[in-house]
């Protein structure tokens, strides 16, 4: 389902680039919404690699897991998805073989033991989050376009600067246009 009001936990957000030229931590973002209800959603970028690793911000794990930008809301804490529930207790499913972990002391714990690696758990800095009817209006008025077309692989396997471009194309001829527009139309 493409474009479609219909929200669901899983779907990525896609920005359109004509409408986050003012805001630089959405342009040309993927957004994974891991939770969405009359409340309000919540999801993390997964394009938006910082110069930071889970060390920097944690000095008693050894970890050179990278940390994402995962949005402009509580960038003073740490959130994390992840593919290995059978490691990761009470974690929340998302979508497919995702998950949004929640226990951060017990992933301490699992990540002394070196048994994880980049392919099974992105770590996020902060999240993106909208009020009951914010992220609605915001579609209407084409800020993102919504996709449920993830594939799981693409968030751990594919290099974050490909992946706007790569989940655009997906999307059809109706969105090829953006694929090769400046960051910024209006320097075109």
């Amino acid at each position: 389902m493409i474009h479609s009001l219909s929200i669901q936990r899983g779907d990525q957000l896609i920005s359109l680039p004509s409408a986050h030229n003012a805001d630089l931590i959405f342009s040309r973002s993927i957004i994974l919404l891991t939770e969405h209800s009359q409340d309000g959603s919540v999801g993390f970028i997964l394009n938006k690699p910082l110069d930071l690793t889970l060390s920097d911000l944690l000095p008693n794990v050894e970890s050179a897991f990278t940390i994402y930008d995962g949005g402009p809301v509580q960038k003073n804490r740490i959130f994390y998805i992840h593919t290995r529930p059978e490691l990761i207790p009470d974690s929340i499913h998302i979508v497919d073989d995702l998950y949004w972990g929640v226990d951060f002391e017990e992933l301490s714990n699992i990540l002394s033991l070196g048994i994880l690696n980049k392919n099974d758990i992105r770590f996020f800095l902060g999240y993106s989050g909208w009020d009951c009817d914010q992220l609605k209006n915001e579609i209407e008025d084409n800020f993102w376009v919504t996709s449920n077309k993830l594939e799981t692989k693409s968030i751990f396997y594919q290099s974050p600067k490909d992946l706007w471009k790569s989940s655009l194309a997906k999307l059809g001829k109706k969105y090829s246009l953006w694929l090769n527009a400046p960051k910024n139309p209006n320097f075109n």
